[in-house]
């Protein structure tokens, strides 16, 4: 007999959280765990393209390290994202920076499919990242959290300017006249 992937215990409005918490699928941390899903399968759709392959071992990382976000908010607070996670997102941006000019203006979310949707991710990281401070709001939450996101969404952002860089494309700048 084949299993089921249904359970019909989501049919009115209601998800369990991995410690047996009932939750409203409107609820802010249902949301968020939402997001961190989203910006994984993102992560996923980037490595769809071939990313060169020290990205595509970061994104593996990552999409590892999310799922254990996603575990941490499941289950209201066991502490999954640590300092050391955040420590190597701000190294491997480090390592980035280095092969790259300084940014003097702001450029536009556009150009390869690779690149675009890195961008994408970016925003769906930054998303996720508002509602997280909010969720902050109503209850405690790893503050390592936080910072992952916020540093996941930048090393997002150098990628994209790496690709560029790689794929010898201009970057699009915003023309604020």
């Amino acid at each position: 007999m084949a299993v089921r992937i249904y359970t019909r215990t989501g049919d009115q409005g209601k998800t369990s959280l991995a410690n047996g918490q009932r939750l409203a699928k409107s609820e802010l941390r249902v949301e968020v765990i939402g997001d961190i899903d989203e910006l994984n399968s993102s992560l996923g759709l980037i490595l769809a393209y071939h990313p060169p392959e020290d990205f595509a071992k970061k994104l593996f990382t990552i999409q590892d390290q999310l799922f254990h976000f996603g575990a941490e908010l499941a289950l209201a607070m066991e502490c999954q994202i640590t300092d050391e996670m955040v420590r190597q997102l701000e190294q491997w941006m480090d390592d980035y920076s280095q092969q790259l000019p300084p940014l003097k203006q702001f450029i536009l979310p556009n150009g390869s499919l690779l690149v675009s949707h890195c961008h994408f991710a970016r925003s769906i990281c930054r998303r996720a990242e508002r509602h997280l401070v909010k969720l902050s709001t109503e209850t405690t939450i790893n503050p390592e959290s936080l910072k992952y996101l916020n540093r996941l969404s930048d090393l997002l952002f150098i990628m994209v300017r790496i690709i560029l860089q790689q794929q010898q494309q201009t970057e699009t700048v915003w023309d604020k006249s």
